[in-house]
C-alpha cells in the first residue's frame, strides 16, 4: 500500500472539485475514481489498476451505465487480476 502522504487520492465528483486524499479517505468507500493506484506498482501497471478500479465501480453500480455493459465488467475484472496477480489487490 502506498503511504497516505504519497497517494494522489480520488478524482473530484464534479467539474469544480479537486477530489479527496489522505489517510482517512484512502481505504474508505468512494464513488469517485482514483487518480492513481492504491498499491505500489510499476508505472506500466498504473493505468491498468485505475481502469480495473473504474470497472469495479461500474460493476457495483456506483457509476451509471447500461446493464449490458455492467455485466461485462465482472469478466474484465477477473481477467485483469489473472493476467497480473499484482493487480488483484486493486479490486
Amino acid at each position: 500500500l502506498k503511504s497516505p502522504e504519497a497517494w494522489a487520492g480520488h478524482r473530484g465528483l464534479s467539474l469544480f472539485s479537486w477530489g479527496e486524499k489522505g489517510a482517512e479517505i484512502m481505504l474508505r468507500h468512494s464513488k469517485a475514481e482514483l487518480k492513481e493506484a492504491l498499491t505500489m506498482l510499476p508505472q506500466a501497471l498504473e493505468s491498468h489498476a485505475i481502469r480495473n478500479f473504474r470497472n469495479l465501480l461500474g460493476w457495483m453500480s456506483d457509476r451509471p451505465m447500461p446493464e449490458c455493459q455492467r455485466l461485462g465488467y465482472a469478466q474484465d475484472i477477473v481477467e485483469t487480476a489473472r493476467v497480473d496477480p499484482r493487480l488483484g489487490d486493486e479490486t
